[in-house]
């Protein structure tokens, strides 16, 4: 991290920055030369600029890339007032490690935030949030071979669930959700809790980012990023479509793409690979995502298409693990996927999604009509089969009064007269 911090004011709001070009569907600019950027800056900084920049070129790329970035450390709102496309193009190759930290605070402005609200994080970090059992559980899973988070409740992982918990009380709608503590820890190796703490509520509440549709509430937004992801591969890589679409039940998104999507690949690459994506996604937001997957699938399609679609999961992480970030980029790029893609996307999504519940809705209460149509059927038979009592007969009480002993009993209707008469 850079010595010198930017003042108060170079963090503040009214920079150029929120109105930079996120590029349109031809925006496939991603030169993997060593020396692109250096060519790049030649090219579209006069002499005049350049001098005060105090970029100057000596064989050395890298000089170059500490050269602009440790002054657009320093200047950056007034400097992004007249280039503020042009840093997103010199981001694409990469941010120097030791100036990630500013620029990343830079670009989501989350010092204006943090001015605005001193103290709310202290306050908030001691919070219950109710889910600090879900936190914790993930605390060791959350880069485990890394030094900062490996020693169980020591300095780095308390300051991960600080952060977390923080922003659960801060967001008790969204809570806590997996996938937040990768990118929060990964915030952590380059800014103090507090500055990590702003920088994922900026994250979560800039829909440049979309993260608060992928955490929740709820699943929908997971789900319908799955759809933006699959609707993009049949699109781009048909032939990757058809065949994981060959597979009974068919490999859609929602199941490979979840170990992915959630940590933003961060969790899935080397540190190196890991913030370069970072690079990219603060600086252009969420449609590096789904560039950054139809890259990798590209860059598999061959190994992919000769095993089968149940492989595909075990292709992709090795590929996560072993490839070349430079050419992952380049590849990732050569999709046009913008941000008005993906905005059309989901809406069909949602379109869709209603459409599937109304009709959901006239066949349960089809349902509900036949069922009440039956019934009315099953009441009117049982009424027409209704038995009626038999009618009585009266009868008279007889008796018994024989007429002489031996004689054959004959019976005759008792009467008063008759009742304790003699035998004849």
């Amino acid at each position: 991290m850079l010595t010198r911090q930017p003042s108060a004011a170079a963090l503040s709001l009214g920079d150029g920055w929120a109105t930079r070009s996120l590029g349109g569907e031809g925006d496939q600019d991603f030169d993997v030369s060593d020396g692109s950027l250096w060519k790049y800056v030649a090219a579209n900084f006069t002499v005049q600029e350049r001098k005060k920049m105090r970029i100057t070129f000596h064989g050395v790329t890298s000089s170059v890339k500490e050269q602009f970035f440790e002054y657009l450390c320093n200047n950056w709102r007034g400097f992004t007032m007249h280039h503020a496309d042009k840093v997103v193009h010199c981001v694409r190759q990469g941010v120097p490690d030791r100036c990630r930290g500013v620029i990343w605070q830079h670009m989501v402005d989350s010092k204006g935030r943090q001015l605005r609200f001193p103290g709310l994080y202290a306050k908030l970090k001691h919070f219950p949030s109710g889910n600090e059992k879900q936190i914790r559980r993930d605390l060791h899973r959350t880069f485990p071979g890394d030094p900062l988070f490996q020693e169980r409740d020591g300095p780095g992982q308390q300051g991960l669930f600080n952060v977390l918990n923080a922003h659960a009380s801060f967001d008790t709608r969204t809570g806590y959700m997996q996938g937040m503590a990768f990118v929060v820890g990964f915030l952590l190796r380059y800014v103090d809790e507090e500055s990590a703490f702003w920088m994922f509520v900026s994250l979560m509440q800039d829909n440049l980012y979309n993260l608060r549709l992928l955490y929740g509430p709820g699943v929908g937004g997971f789900l319908m990023m799955m759809y933006q992801v699959d609707c993009l591969v049949e699109q781009y890589l048909p032939a990757i479509a058809q065949h994981l679409a060959s597979s009974d039940p068919p490999f859609t998104a929602n199941v490979y793409a979840p170990p992915f999507i959630p940590s933003l690949f961060i969790g899935r690459m080397p540190r190196e690979s890991g913030a370069r994506i970072l690079d990219i996604f603060l600086s252009e937001g969420d449609s590096i995502i789904p560039r950054l997957f139809l890259g990798l699938l590209k860059f598999n399609e061959e190994q992919i298409l000769s095993n089968g679609p149940e492989q595909i999961l075990t292709t992709l992480n090795t590929s996560c693990e072993t490839i070349d970030m430079q050419q992952l980029l380049h590849l990732a790029f050569t999709f046009p996927v913008t941000h008005v893609m993906l905005e059309n996307l989901e809406r069909e999504y949602w379109e869709k999604l209603q459409a599937e519940k109304a009709a959901e809705r006239v066949a349960a209460a089809e349902a509900e009509r036949q069922a009440q149509a039956e019934a009315e059927c099953e009441g009117q038979r049982s009424s027409s089969f209704s038995t009626t009592s038999p009618t009585s007969v009266p009868t008279s009480v007889v008796r018994m009064s024989p007429t002489s002993r031996g004689s054959p009993l004959t019976f005759s209707p008792s009467s008063p007269s008759s009742r304790g008469s003699p035998r004849s």
